[in-house]
This record gives C-alpha cells, structure tokens and sequence, in this order.
C-alpha cells in the first residue's frame, strides 16, 4: 500500500508560563497508508491530539520530520481535513454554510459548491437540513455537519479528534456505522482515516489498526493489526476478546504490578534514611494532579460495589474521561488505598477502613499515607527547618527532578492533598507554603 503520510522520529516539547519545558510526545515513527483506517489510543495527556495536529502541519515538530507524499511536510497539510470532538461550528452560519467553509482551498465556481455541499449532506445523511441552523441541530446531527465540511475538501486522510465522546451511545453508534461505509464504499473521497480516541470500543469497532500510546513522554508502544471482518458484532466473542486484549495492554501500561516497575519509581532516598533533607536531591514520585475530594469520591464508589470493581466500568459510572479515571485510580494505589490486579480495582483494608471512618479520621489516614511519599518527607523536612517554602523555589526543584511533568500542577495538588491532610497550607499573597498551627 502507498504511504501517505509518515512522521520520522517527531517530538513535541512545551515551553509553559515558568519557563518550564514539558517534552509531550518522543521519537514518534507512524506511517499512515492508503486504504488504511487507523486508530490512535491513549490516556489524556498522552499526545494523542498532538500528533494529529503535527501530521496535520497545524503544528510543528519540535526535532524530526513529517513526510507527506514523499515531500517534508512545512506547512498546513491541504490533504487532511478533520473532524473535531467539540463539532466546531460556527452559530450564526447555516449548515450549507458551515459546510462551505471546507471548500476554501478547492476554488469551484458557487454552482460547483452548491453541488458538492448537497453531495456531501446527502452522504452523511442530512440531506433537507441546508438552511437549518447548528442551535436547530441535535448533538449526533451537528457532528454530521462537522463530517460533511470535512468531505467537501476532499482529503486524501479523514482525521478524528475524540469525534463521538460529546454523543450519546445510540447516536455515536450510527455516525461510526455511517463512517464505516463511506470508508469502505470509497464514494467519499478520502482514502484512509485516522482517529484519535480513548474510547477502545470505538477503536475496535472501526480501525483496521490500532496504536497505543504510552505517556510521559507519548511513545507509540503497540502498533496492532484489527483483523475482524466488517460490519463488526460488538457482542461477538471475538470482538470482546479484542476488547479485552487492549484493555490489558493499556492497563498495563498505566497500572503495573507493584512488583515490577511501579516499586522501583518510589526508591527511598539515602538522605531520608539517615536524617533530614533540604534539596529536593534525590528520586521523588510524580503524584497524579488529581484532588482529595476526587479520591475520596473514587474510593466510596468502589465500596458500593463491594471493593472490586472493573476500570472501564468505574469510568463509564463516574461518566469521566478514561484517563482521569486512570489518574485518580494510580492516586489511591500510590497511597496503598487500592490495588490494581489486571484491570480490576480492588479496595484495600486500609482504603476500607478510610470509606467506613468519620471525616476527622479520614483525614488522619489520608495524613499518615501522604506523608510516607518521598516528595511529601521533604518539603515537610523543609517546613520544620525555615517554617515556609516559596512557591517559585519548590515548583523549580519539581521541574528539575521530573522534567516530563507539569510542575504547576503537581504544586497545586501538593497544596490540595496537604490542605485536605491539615498539615500545610498556602498563602496565595505571598505564594509560600507553610505549615498550620496545631489546636490546642
């Protein structure tokens, strides 16, 4: 099959307001060929969007290269249009016209446009709703239109941002049924699609291959061939067992077994051992940016379902994105509230004991985890020696000892988790942490 579109060892790092530099996406190889619907899975915060938007030459690479039809990829790619997860209309034009903003680049004559929209709205099935208006559109019929501007621009790659998750299950079914078929029929222009999602159902159901990519940096580490015949039964048993099979290679990724790497990450620094510490100067744990109350919240639902609970269940109860649900998930184990068996999450007897405590009691199995972390020991080491640290001299010790995190984001959940423990607290006028009185 033809290469359409390659990216060559692309990077992508991040210049935040402290001048911080996060590295997003690293050493990413993926070609994309003809005939070829792809898949692109991952948590949030992985670079899942990122890499479409960098073969999509709306951004650059920071290091590596896009190649498109054999050419270095420099500016905006004219032969990938794409559909966003927000529908991206624009209110005040007309469906006829939100769908005349594809044929920008084609310069036909009004007849031809008008021809081409009709074409295309009856393609994906709203043919009749020309002069309707995006307010006048359900959810499911405004991600249509989003489909028909991008056909209109006849684009060799269909690209997909997360397209169904702002739909209802009954709707995103269709429109991926509808998908399908254009695809397949080939009457809709586009040679091969690539979707963004962290929806594995979605991923199943449609792509005839499937990426998983890995965070912190994002790096493409399963590249799988979808060989299930279409249409595809979502209730057959090998459509499950897919399903399944990427269930655990992304919990894998995502939860690993405590003793394999995740005890190695949280190494206790020589200095700890030994007595105080002032530098931020050994290994720390990066604490997912998720707060308290969250966890708390996460850990109450698990008890109503009797301790254990499937992931991907507990992601579709709490109606969540699944990588925040993986977040809070790698939260509570950090602090031995959960387990993470394959892609069960089980309740641990201290997180039982937490569920079933009063508030002020919960607060003091909270404390007494937190302050085992490494990243906690310090700061807390740093409290009792100069009663306060800066905000500015704590995130820059962060953004050297974990480069690849938001040190922004971790500060504020320090701040979150210690308030909740009530054993610190931050002044937002003269931004320092510092440590509360205790009651008499």
């Amino acid at each position: 099959m033809k290469v359409l579109t390659s990216l060559e060892k692309v990077s992508k790092t991040y210049n935040l307001e402290n001048d911080q530099d996060v590295l997003i996406l690293k050493d990413i190889n993926l070609t994309v060929k003809e005939g070829e619907f792809i898949a692109l899975l991952g948590q949030s915060g992985s670079g899942k969007s990122t890499i479409l938007r960098i073969m999509s030459g709306l951004i650059p690479p920071s290091t590596g290269r896009v190649i498109h039809n054999e050419e270095v990829l420099d500016d905006v790619n004219s032969d990938v249009a794409i559909v966003f997860q927000s529908f991206a209309l624009y209110p005040w034009l007309s469906v006829a016209e939100n769908v005349r903003i594809g044929l920008n680049q084609r310069k036909l004559t009004k007849t031809e446009e008008d021809s081409e929209i009709e074409n295309a709205l009856d393609l994906i099935g709203l043919g009749g709703h020309e002069n309707a208006y995006p307010k006048e559109l359900s959810g499911g019929m405004r991600q249509r239109v989003g489909f028909a501007r991008a056909l209109v621009a006849k684009p060799e790659i269909l690209a997909m941002d997360e397209p169904f998750s702002a739909l209802d299950v009954f709707t995103a079914r269709n429109l991926r049924a509808e998908i399908i078929r254009l695809w397949q029929n080939g009457n809709a222009g586009f040679k091969s699609a690539f979707m963004v999602t962290h929806n594995i159902q979605d991923a199943v159901a449609m792509a005839s291959r499937i990426l998983i990519l890995s965070s912190n940096p994002g790096s493409v580490v399963y590249d799988i061939k979808n060989e299930l015949s279409y249409p595809r039964d979502e209730k057959s048993f090998e459509f499950q067992a897919r399903v399944d099979e990427i269930h655990d290679m992304i919990t894998s990724l995502t939860l690993p077994d405590k003793d394999k790497d995740y005890e190695k990450s949280f190494i206790m620094p020589k200095d700890l051992k030994e007595g105080p510490s002032t530098e931020l100067s050994h290994r720390i744990e990066s604490i997912p940016a998720v707060t308290a109350g969250r966890m708390i919240g996460l850990l109450e639902m698990i008890a109503n379902d009797k301790g254990l609970v499937d992931i991907f269940d507990l992601s579709a109860q709490m109606r969540e994105e699944f990588g925040l649900t993986i977040s809070v998930t790698k939260a509570l184990e950090l602090l031995d509230l959960v387990e993470t068996p394959k892609h069960d999450v089980v309740l641990t007897q201290l997180g039982h004991q937490l569920v079933i405590s009063n508030t002020l009691d919960r607060k003091i199995i909270f404390r007494d985890q937190i302050k085992k972390l490494n990243l906690f020991k310090i700061i807390l080491n740093k409290l009792e020696m100069q009663t306060e640290v800066s905000e500015v001299a704590l995130q820059e010790e962060i953004a050297d000892k974990l480069p690849y995190e938001n040190a922004d984001k971790i500060f504020d959940t320090i701040v979150d988790w210690g308030r909740f423990a009530e054993i610190l607290d931050y002044d937002i006028n003269r931004k320092v942490i510092y440590a509360p009185e205790e009651e008499n």
